[in-house]
């Protein structure tokens, strides 16, 4: 017997794979995560600046209530003068009135 050729071996076909659907999908989930990233600091970026509005009118609103009942004292010592009551109330509670602290002059 002549020894016979080699016979070429059936294997299996090649299979290739295209990289660009996954390389679509992670840029697609990357694109997600970035957008809704975006919507997070957007909210909490409008949600600080109502903040901010809110505690600035609180604080309007604390200015003029300080004011009010910087008069209130006011008078309320002037009339300790006169009046024995109020002298009284004054000084059951230490009400003392002390001038505002000038701001400091920057220096030259």
């Amino acid at each position: 017997m002549k020894p016979s050729a080699p016979q070429p071996q059936a294997s299996a076909p090649e299979v290739r794979f295209s990289p660009f659907l996954p390389i679509l999908l992670l840029a697609f989930c990357m694109l997600s995560l970035l957008s809704w990233n975006l919507f997070l600091v957007l909210n909490q970026r409008t949600e600080g600046q109502r903040l901010v509005a809110q505690l600035d009118l609180q604080l309007n609103q604390a200015a003029k209530t300080e004011q009010k009942l910087q008069v209130i004292m006011s008078d309320l010592l002037e009339l300790a003068k006169q009046d024995k009551q109020a002298a009284e109330i004054v000084s059951r509670y230490k009400i003392a009135f002390t001038p505002p602290a000038k701001p400091a002059t920057p220096a030259k």
